[in-house]
């Protein structure tokens, strides 16, 4: 694709090393990674790998591209709504030469430019300020292509209506997986690979004018073998490759297969409910968990708990005692680093079965290891319905006695 050629990639690389002003990259330290990481982390909510990034700029060897993924969380960070956004709005620095400059010269040169941008997008928008669009005038429709995964989702516009030239349709609730497509036109289509609730949305200069659920449902259990940055498709496990009655687990031919796998990867097990109906703020969730797999690979093992809601989703790391500093704990839209705050107690131990409970009583979270209180929070978002659970693994790992119920009525259970 032409929005993924190599001059543009190399482009957003030399954006990056400006815009961090951290000199040559060959004098970074993986410490000035692992900082890089926890940034584009906090700014966007994606986590990047430490040997992805040396990728990216070239700190080490790399034959291929970079995931779209990777593009994507980088362009973001450096204050595009995604890659395809850097790149149409890009091209008219490509022909300036890239210079090494010093912060105060580059905050001078960031500010013409956001000037020069501004002033544009300003002109743009001068004769549609004093049209209000009818909302009423737009269509906006999605519709699946088929059940189960993966599935394409077919979206639905018109626009041809209202004054507007600039739409984008957002895919879930990441506001930087923005695609901007043709107003004149009016189907745009979108991959899925993950079951999940996504609240999809139709932008129009910027503002959110229409919005449509979409709601992709696991069909039960399902276990998915995933690349970080999705540097390969994932690969979903047959139902004869993973046990999901009394316990979650897969095969032993599955486990042999994971151990040997050069790449990071996580194993996922996925539920996510037909028709979500319970309410988010009174579930409790208790299940005992086991990592299983040491194959050295990954020095920081870690498990992650991901409960769905139908408008946004929390996120619970645990991991081995001594990588606690690298745990982020996402409550909506609130984040908890591991790095700003003692999350010590979100941690247990290889190999080692532990109890796991989970409370949201009245938007009040508690979390239970073994019996003892590990952390607790007060929800601040409206999070909707319950609509699923993920448990993901850095390798692979197993999942018994798991209850998950709001309200007193059981949602998922595994005897």
């Amino acid at each position: 694709m032409k929005e993924y050629d190599n001059k543009q990639i190399q482009h957003l690389k030399s954006y990056l090393e400006e815009y961090l002003n951290w000199g040559d990259v060959e004098h970074w330290s993986t410490r000035n990674f692992d900082h890089l990481s926890e940034r584009i982390f906090d700014a966007t909510s994606i986590q990047l790998s430490v040997s992805t990034l040396k990728r990216f700029v070239g700190k080490v060897a790399y034959e291929g591209k970079p995931a779209p993924a990777t593009l994507d969380a980088i362009a973001a960070f450096v204050g595009y709504q995604n890659y395809a956004d850097y790149c149409s709005r890009s091209k008219e620095l490509e022909k300036v030469e890239v210079k090494k400059v010093s912060t105060q010269k580059l905050f001078i040169y960031a500010t013409c430019i956001m000037m020069v941008v501004g002033a544009g997008v300003a002109l743009a928008f001068l004769n549609l300020s004093t049209f209000a669009i009818d909302h009423s005038q737009v269509s906006f429709s999605i519709r699946k292509v088929t059940t189960g995964l993966p599935n394409t989702v077919v979206f639905d516009y018109d626009v041809s209506k209202v004054p507007v030239n600039m739409v984008e349709i957002q895919q879930d609730w990441d506001s930087t997986k923005r695609h901007r497509v043709d107003p004149g036109k009016n189907i745009f289509t979108h991959y899925y690979e993950y079951p999940g609730y996504y609240n999809a949305k139709l932008v129009l200069n910027g503002s959110i004018v229409k919005e449509e659920d979409l709601y992709i449902p696991s069909e039960g259990w399902m276990s998915v073998i995933a690349y970080l940055e999705d540097i390969k498709p994932p690969r979903y496990l047959k139902d004869d490759e993973f046990q999901s009655d009394s316990v979650l687990r897969v095969s032993e031919v599955v486990y042999r297969e994971i151990n040997g796998i050069a790449e990071d990867i996580t194993l996922d097990f996925y539920n996510a409910v037909d028709e979500p109906q319970f309410d988010f703020k009174n579930f409790k969730f208790k299940a005992t968990i086991r990592f299983n797999l040491q194959s050295g690979r990954v020095p920081c093992e870690f498990r992650k708990l991901v409960f769905f809601g139908t408008k946004k989703f929390i996120r619970i790391p645990l991991s081995i005692p001594g990588c606690v500093s690298q745990n982020k704990v996402k409550l909506g839209s609130h984040v908890i680093d591991g790095t700003e705050n003692d999350l010590s107690a979100l941690s247990v131990e290889s190999g080692k079965w532990s109890k796991v409970e989970v409370e949201n009583k009245a938007n009040h979270l508690s979390i239970y290891l073994d019996d003892e209180l590990a952390f607790e929070s007060t929800l601040i978002d409206d999070f909707g319905k319950l609509a699923g659970l993920r448990i993901s693994f850095s390798g692979s790992g197993e999942v018994k006695d798991l209850l998950l119920s709001s309200g007193g009525n059981e949602v998922l259970a595994m005897e």
